[in-house]
């Protein structure tokens, strides 16, 4: 009976410490449960902070694109600003020499008019004989031969405003925000070369070496500022008169887009920082730091491209740029 009643109680006391153990378990597993939910609504709380900076960094990014953009415009504003007065000056002065000799071309034109109301024949000769010593008299014939030259000067000077003023409006595209756009490299290419023209033609020629190429979706205007960034980068590179040559091709699926100039060269050390923010082999105020820096994640991250240099100083600097035809379908867009 004694051992009956041991067993029970050994019973007892293995059911408690069971009921004990439970019970620990059961407030472990609620306490880790309820750190598990708080963990999770703080990690979610943190996503949603990221998040939202993410957001701010991208605003901030497409923000400082654009003020380097534009500080890039307003450092070529002189130039073009030069460019375009050249030959508004010209087509002024133009006017006003025609201006000058339109009352003697009107009073050739009334004598002529006078002569077609003349009834009697033997007043032909004599109005003849006046307009021909009107005529000597105002070296008519110069004035028409110069008038032609004034015109085609004129012509010619408008069309010269008229494609500054295109290029200009190609290159900006301020108003395309992140719609992929359908444009030709080599077309981007050549309204950049017209907007950098007076910034570079004093230091170097450019050469262009264009390969047929197909259009690809892209965003123009964040390219236009790569091409500006690689040409005035490289014009400034060379100390003299040098050349500046732009070649393009098409090669398995990408589009080529080689810069090479022959000017100062780069250092080994530099190479490695040359597309780190900020860092800048310019004197103080000749540029921010940020053009290449700009241009890497313009190539890199908005094309999903590549963008290398080869360098060499003394004997200057190719840059390549790599862009996939494709960018539809690696972006997953369905920008129309």
């Amino acid at each position: 009976m004694t051992t009956e009643l041991q067993e029970i109680a050994i019973l007892k006391k293995a059911l408690e410490r069971e009921k004990k153990a439970r019970q620990i378990s059961e407030e472990l597993l609620e306490s880790k449960s309820r750190e598990l939910y708080f963990a999770k609504e703080k990690i979610a709380n943190q996503y949603k902070e990221l998040e939202g900076v993410l957001e701010k960094l991208k605003e901030q990014q497409t923000m400082l694109v654009q003020s380097e953009k534009m500080a890039s415009i307003g450092q070529l504003s002189a130039g073009i600003a030069h460019e375009i007065n050249n030959p508004i000056g010209f087509i002024k002065s133009n006017i006003e020499n025609f201006k000058e000799v339109t009352p003697t071309i009107l009073g050739l034109f009334n004598l002529y008019n006078e002569f077609l109301k003349i009834e009697k024949i033997d007043s032909f000769k004599e109005k003849l004989d006046e307009i021909e010593s009107y005529k000597e008299k105002n070296d008519i014939n110069f004035i028409f031969e110069d008038i032609t030259g004034l015109l085609d000067e004129t012509v010619e000077g408008l069309d010269r405003v008229r494609e500054i003023v295109s290029g200009l409006n190609n290159f900006s595209h301020i108003d395309e925000g992140d719609k992929l756009i359908h444009a030709n490299i080599n077309d981007l290419i050549d309204s950049t070369i017209k907007v950098v023209k007076n910034e570079i033609q004093y230091k170097a020629e450019i050469k262009k070496e264009y390969s047929a190429l197909p259009s690809i979706d892209c965003y123009p205007g964040q390219l236009n500022q790569v091409f500006m960034n690689l040409i005035v980068n490289a014009s400034q590179a060379i100390k003299e008169l040098g050349i500046i040559i732009v070649k393009t091709s098409f090669e398995d699926d990408h589009v080529v887009i080689r810069i090479e100039d022959n000017g100062s060269g780069i250092s080994s050390k530099n190479i490695k920082k040359l597309f780190t923010p900020f860092f800048t082999t310019k004197e103080v105020g000749d540029g921010t730091g940020l053009g290449l820096s700009i241009s890497y994640s313009i190539v890199k991250n908005k094309h999903k491209g590549s963008i290398q240099i080869e360098s060499e100083e003394g004997k200057g600097s190719v840059f390549s740029i790599r862009i996939p035809t494709n960018l539809k379908s690696i972006n997953g867009t369905r920008d129309e």
